[in-house]
């Protein structure tokens, strides 16, 4: 009979030291992601084909985040300002170093947007080498 409260004791030692744990690589993350870290935030150059490629759809905001344990993943809003709806849209994230030398190009796509909607898109650069990257731009169109 004491065996049993003894087992239980120690599980739920086990599941509080977990959970501190988890709560200070929480804080840590928290304090270590910073979009404000890496020249490529603060100096995102205006190439021109920046503006999307079908009228009336329209780039909201994008912004750039660098951390070192996630990488680089630029994020944005695109609106679909037609009066009709998509089947497909792409954004391409064309990442640029210093000297601006194009390093690589991601995609994100979406199969359908209705008119008038929003949608919140992703791109991430898979390479370790995030740290060259300096600038990017932002394509939007449908089928290249």
């Amino acid at each position: 009979m004491k065996e049993k409260p003894k087992k239980i004791v120690i599980v739920l030692c086990f599941f509080i030291v977990i959970g501190i744990f988890g709560t200070i690589f929480n804080i840590y993350l928290r304090t270590n992601n910073s979009t404000s870290t890496g020249a490529a935030v603060n100096n995102k150059i205006n190439i021109p084909n920046e503006k999307p490629n079908i009228p009336n759809i329209e780039l909201i905001e994008s912004h750039l985040e660098k951390n070192s344990l996630s990488g680089l993943i630029v994020y944005g809003f695109i609106k679909n300002n037609l009066k009709e709806n998509l089947s497909y849209l792409e954004v391409r994230v064309k990442f640029y170093d210093s000297n601006r030398n194009l390093l690589d190009t991601e995609t994100d796509s979406i199969n359908f947007i209705n008119s008038n909607e929003s949608w919140k898109f992703m791109v991430n650069y898979p390479r370790l080498d995030f740290n060259e990257i300096n600038n990017y731009s932002i394509e939007i169109g449908q089928y290249w």
